[in-house]
């Protein structure tokens, strides 16, 4: 019954996003300017890529009340840790109907390693046309959004068939194209819940 149920909260959340994703590879990533709830430094978007030593950037678009952005927690922590140098992650929470205080007191008990911070109106996620959480931009030393989707294509990790994030995360910092077909996938989870 525990298990019908989870499968039901992913079907519903998953075809809450099934029609809207937004095509933005090769577009700019929108300015990202927030404060890291974790250390209480600034994060900004444009700073961070002009390090020399940053390759890329990973944003994303999370929640702390998603089963499915929570299900991918160790999984963006596993990632995040092993590109931290070169490719840095930052997480933006552009829920409405979530708080800085939550987020932050989830972020430290679960661990997080990489920046968390509001995406202050959704205006982030709504001028790149973000849906989803977790829905994930790579965003190349240019600004451009080199990758736009999920993670992987499963949120069961015994059903992983790509790993779609990590893979175009490769190739970016080996110089190659990331393949056409895995450059932008439609995201999976929770819908966003946008101000009104």
């Amino acid at each position: 019954m525990k298990k019908l149920a989870a499968v039901l909260v992913l079907a519903v959340a998953v075809s809450a996003q099934a029609a809207k994703m937004t095509h933005v590879v090769g577009q700019e990533f929108p300015a990202v300017d927030t404060v890291d709830l974790l250390s209480g430094a600034k994060v900004n978007l444009k700073d961070t890529l002009a390090k020399k030593e940053v390759q890329g950037v990973v944003v994303f678009f999370t929640s702390y009340t998603c089963p499915v952005a929570l299900a991918y927690e160790e999984r963006i922590n596993e990632l995040a840790e092993q590109h931290k140098g070169k490719v840095p992650f930052i997480a933006l929470n552009a829920n409405a109907n979530e708080n800085g205080d939550q987020q932050t007191t989830h972020a430290k008990e679960k661990g997080l390693k990489f920046a968390v911070g509001i995406d202050k109106g959704s205006d982030a996620a709504k001028k790149i046309g973000a849906s989803a959480t977790p829905e994930f931009y790579l965003i190349g030393k240019d600004g451009k959004v080199v990758y736009h989707g999920p993670l992987d294509d499963s949120q069961d990790p015994q059903h992983i068939d790509k790993k779609l994030l990590a893979s175009a995360i490769e190739n970016h910092l080996a110089g190659k194209e990331i393949p056409a077909d895995d450059r932008e996938v439609q995201a999976f989870g929770c819908g966003i819940k946008f101000p009104k």
